[in-house]
């Protein structure tokens, strides 16, 4: 399987927890790629998924990013197909996040058993 994580451009923190995920998803045998991306790069994200073609795309995201994220996540359902996963501290602590369009589920915790 082919995963692609998309987080915003942030320099105050690590994303640990992308990390430990990669991790763990490529000592199974999947594929995986980091996307760091800001609001302006529509078309780097769209080139992304045309030659990467993901199954899932996987968006961790502080309460406020989500925004972004959400929004770059319906743009890329319009022309490709992949399962969309949001997790981090926002979809931890707003679960309700799932009702949004495009979300097809969240990830509440630290999900490396997920």
């Amino acid at each position: 399987m082919r995963v692609l994580f998309i987080i915003k451009d942030v320099i105050a923190y690590e994303r640990v927890g992308i990390m430990a995920l990669s991790a763990i998803l490529k000592k199974n045998g999947h594929e995986v790629r980091l996307l760091v991306i800001s609001a302006s790069e529509e078309s780097i994200v769209k080139e992304t998924l045309q030659q990467f073609s993901p199954h899932v795309i996987g968006y961790s995201a502080m309460t406020g990013e989500h925004f972004a994220l959400l929004d770059i996540n319906r743009v890329l359902k319009k022309d490709f197909h992949f399962l969309a996963v949001f997790g981090g501290p926002h979809a931890t602590f707003l679960p309700q996040l799932i009702e949004e369009d495009g979300v097809d589920a969240i990830c509440i915790g630290e999900g490396d058993e997920s």
